[in-house]
């Protein structure tokens, strides 16, 4: 069973709680698994598949990113 309740996050936390949850619609049941997680002691929910998918894919273009500018400058340095 389900009970509705009203929750006044800060700013920040408000902006933040939808992307960790996986959508508007998920903070509910993302809220509930946090707290279930805290009152067992368990290590709290990490972000939803598709955000640590997000966060690997923005390093690997960061990495691929930097591996160019390595290029660039070792092509210039031997033209």
């Amino acid at each position: 069973m389900s009970k509705r309740i009203t929750v006044m996050l800060d700013d920040e936390a408000a902006e933040i709680l939808p992307r960790l949850a996986g959508g508007a619609r998920k903070q509910g049941e993302f809220l509930s698994r946090l707290i279930h997680a805290a009152a067992h002691r368990e290590p709290e929910p990490g972000p939803s598949d598709l955000e640590t998918l997000r966060v690997q894919v923005r390093g690997i273009i960061g990495e691929l990113q930097s591996i160019n500018a390595r290029l660039v400058t070792l092509e210039t340095r031997n033209e």
